[in-house]
């Protein structure tokens, strides 16, 4: 269950980019609101996908340069930071 909802936030986050029929504020949207998501389940999840997520922010800013995503991308990292601290 946990590799199946990564990966389709994965998706939604890597290729709204790709998407001819969007535009850019719908599009930017998209990728917004999945990271919100992704942040809310990061508590949830263990350090292997933790791991992939990290991955799945690092192309994510590749790709897109714009403020909404990397705020919440930063978000994103943040909670990473804090859930990685608990583990240790």
């Amino acid at each position: 269950m946990k590799n199946n909802l990564d990966i389709r936030f994965c998706v939604y986050i890597l290729y709204t980019c790709s998407w001819r029929i969007m535009k850019g504020y719908l599009r930017i949207q998209v990728r917004v609101n999945a990271l919100l998501c992704l942040g809310e389940l990061v508590p949830r999840l263990d350090k292997v996908l933790i791991s992939e997520i990290l991955q799945t922010l690092r192309r994510c800013t590749a790709v897109d340069h714009s403020a909404p995503t990397l705020m919440c991308t930063l978000n994103v990292a943040g909670v990473v930071y804090k859930q990685v601290t608990v583990f240790t």
